[in-house]
């Protein structure tokens, strides 16, 4: 072993192996952290001012601090821009931690989506809204962490970016082994087809990613037709009557026959017409927040009704597919125990429900 290496190891043969440092979570991922045994250490959140927000006189930087601490149990909540959290600091607070064993990162994806224009990303490293250098302070912290393993998860163009080849070549120098995953979420049961990059490094050898699943072939029915007394009507509105206008292919709506829906967007309540909307007996709804949970497989405990609406459906919209997270974490899960020894995981294999 490389001495960084071993040096890792040692110093977790001697605590709990599952805790973990989670930076950039509206929640959902944290909850399904929480749901495989393990305790979020040290939880570093922080939602960025958006230009409409300023233009509307709102500060909404603790939305998802807060949205954490409703649904999950990290020891430490940090509400602070990941660019501005001094290194200082969480050393000072890794000295009263127990070793952490995993360091798990949702980066922002705006800039690698294909659903930001060109123009926008461009004007993004002007005005510096840019996500696209966030690599920069995520590799500082894994440096002084020295985590056994690291789950950094994004859209599947993120892997081609100058800032993913940045990511993975650091990593490999610093003695992880790395495996790249990009599943459509309904590989995994899912019922969307969000397609998702997973990034895991570990400083042993021989992950293996989960094998895909049979995916979804039954209706979505019931699951519409329980939900759709709490979905608003919008068969009249400007963004529904327009579509046809669009001039561009548009996601389809879903129905009670179909089988899965299309990838649910950040932007699903702004009245866009390619977000996710159900047709039924002719009239055209907006899915409400539980029928959105449900197409993401989110536990129906997870709650977001604590907030306003359009916050709401940002964090479940810019969130992980639960099936699909929860299949990887429980692979990362059991490769770390293999490797460590410290406990038996129960029912890491059961579904998410």
């Amino acid at each position: 072993m490389a001495n960084r290496v071993h040096a890792i190891h040692s110093k977790l043969r001697k605590s709990s192996p599952f805790n973990a440092f989670v930076g950039l979570t509206g929640g959902v991922d944290i909850h399904c952290l929480e749901s495989l045994g393990w305790t979020p250490q040290i939880v570093l959140e922080h939602r960025p001012q958006e230009a409409r927000d300023l233009a509307m006189g709102r500060n909404l930087t603790e939305v998802n601090a807060l949205n954490t601490l409703v649904n999950g149990s990290p020891r430490i909540l940090i509400n602070e821009d990941i660019y501005h959290f001094e290194i200082d600091r969480l050393e000072q607070l890794l000295a009263d931690a127990p070793p952490i064993t995993l360091c798990h990162f949702s980066l922002g994806c705006d800039d690698h989506s294909t659903a930001k224009s060109q123009r926008a990303k461009e004007q993004s490293f002007d005005d510096l809204s840019t996500m696209y250098d966030m690599v920069y302070p995520v590799l500082k912290q894994i440096e002084h962490i020295g985590p056994a393993a690291v789950v950094v998860e994004n859209v599947k163009q993120f892997a081609s970016s100058g800032a993913g080849k940045i990511l993975t070549t650091t990593l490999r120098r610093l003695g992880y082994h790395l495996t790249e995953v990009t599943r459509n979420a309904l590989d995994a049961g899912g019922l969307q087809g969000r397609e998702r990059y997973y990034l895991i490094a570990s400083i042993y050898p021989g992950f293996q990613a989960p094998t895909p699943s049979d995916r979804n072939v039954l209706p979505l029915h019931d699951l519409i037709i329980d939900h759709l007394p709490e979905c608003r009507d919008v068969t009249n509105t400007k963004s529904i009557i327009g579509r046809p206008a669009k001039g561009r292919a548009m996601p389809p709506y879903i129905t009670v026959n179909s089988t899965h829906c299309p990838t649910i967007l950040k932007s699903q309540d702004r009245g866009i017409s390619d977000a996710v909307y159900v047709e039924h007996e002719g009239r055209i709804y907006k899915p409400s927040l539980g029928l959105l949970k449900a197409l993401m497989s989110i536990p129906g405990e997870f709650n977001v009704d604590w907030m306003a609406k359009e916050q709401a459906t940002e964090t479940l919209g810019q969130s992980i597919d639960y099936r699909l997270h929860h299949s990887v974490m429980a692979a990362l899960t059991q490769h770390l125990e293999a490797n460590l020894g410290k406990r038996t995981i129960i029912e890491l294999s059961k579904n998410a429900s």
